[in-house]
């Protein structure tokens, strides 16, 4: 599971995964209680979190992944449309 002390579009990432917990940037004690929140949590829902991890990775996020997407991006600026 990821545990992180961000906000927007990283934080954005996180809660749509479902793989991990958030904490308040800079602040010790949010991240405190993150890490305390994961401790308490039994061994079964740690793994399906890092399960949502790597799946989310997989299907949105990795090198393949994006390759794919620019390619396509590319494809369609060369056959004169518009992304997206």
């Amino acid at each position: 599971p990821l545990l992180l002390a961000i906000q927007g579009d990283g934080a954005d990432l996180v809660r749509r995964s479902g793989g991990g917990v958030l904490a308040e940037p800079e602040s010790p004690q949010s991240i405190a209680e993150a890490a305390d929140s994961l401790a308490q949590l039994p061994a079964g829902r740690l793994e399906e979190m890092g399960r949502n991890s790597r799946r989310f990775y997989s299907e949105h996020l990795s090198i393949d992944k994006g390759t794919m997407q620019f390619a396509g991006i590319f494809a369609r600026l060369a056959a004169g449309r518009r992304p997206g």
